[in-house]
């Protein structure tokens, strides 16, 4: 499989192959394949093989079922997390496609919770710590002007952080306090470059735009989720601001 092709766009097609024939094959009938791409994505010499693993498991992960994700998930959101927590060793736009496939997992898990919930807090309940310690991270910077990989990272932050808010308060409150003064500095920043871009005209909303893969880069696409999360945390932990509004 040439998932490493430097080509984006020659990759993007392989990867879409690949993912379209697991659908039916993993992982009876191929189970190498898992083993594979996570060799692929721990492989730090090689990034265009981890961009091609990563798209791979992202289209993989959107169709998964209640029986494939809970065998996935142990295995590879370690390597998921090594990659989103090393801005040195990997670029903004492999570390929020790592992200998408949390968030893809995180939204079968939520699914499942219903039927499953003993199953789900145990399996969801050792990593969110580590999780909620690098989403604080990724969002405690001021929002960079005229980058948009930096809005497409946060937003795969905001996206995880709302299935858990949303689904599993149980699970999100003993560890949400790390991430509210974050997510304050956060909105604060994106007001400032919402206004500058799309009020004030001043700086590029890159209204319009999409990766190589298809994702849209735009502002307003972003600040929709800063603004759908602050929501949410008005809702659901107004307490939590009480307690910490003298750190504001």
């Amino acid at each position: 499989m040439s998932l490493d092709d430097p080509q984006r766009k020659i990759c993007t097609a392989i990867s879409m192959a690949v993912a379209s024939i697991a659908i039916y094959d993993w992982p009876e009938e191929w189970p190498d394949l898992l083993p594979f791409l996570l060799k692929l994505i721990s492989d730090q010499t090689n990034m265009n093989g981890v961009h091609g693993a990563l798209r791979c498991l992202a289209l993989l992960s959107g169709d998964l079922d209640d029986k494939m994700v809970p065998a996935l998930v142990p295995v590879l959101f370690p390597c998921l997390l090594t990659i989103v927590s090393s801005p040195q060793v990997y670029e903004k736009y492999i570390r929020t496609k790592a992200l998408s496939i949390v968030y893809y997992c995180t939204s079968m898990l939520v699914a499942m919770s219903g039927v499953y919930k003993t199953e789900t807090t145990a399996l969801i309940g050792p990593m969110l710590k580590p999780w909620m310690d690098q989403f604080s991270i990724i969002l405690e910077h001021p929002v960079q002007s005229e980058d948009p990989n930096d809005w497409s990272i946060r937003m795969e932050v905001l996206k995880c952080l709302n299935q858990f808010v949303q689904n599993l308060p149980g699970l999100t409150e003993s560890e949400f306090m790390v991430i509210i003064r974050p997510l304050w500095e956060t909105f604060v920043s994106s007001l400032g470059v919402y206004v500058r871009s799309s009020i004030e005209g001043t700086e590029d909303s890159f209204e319009g735009r999409y990766d190589s893969d298809g994702a849209e880069k735009s502002l307003d696409s972003y600040v929709i989720q800063v603004t759908l999360m602050m929501h949410l945390v008005g809702s659901n932990f107004y307490k939590y601001f009480i307690l910490s509004n003298k750190s504001f």
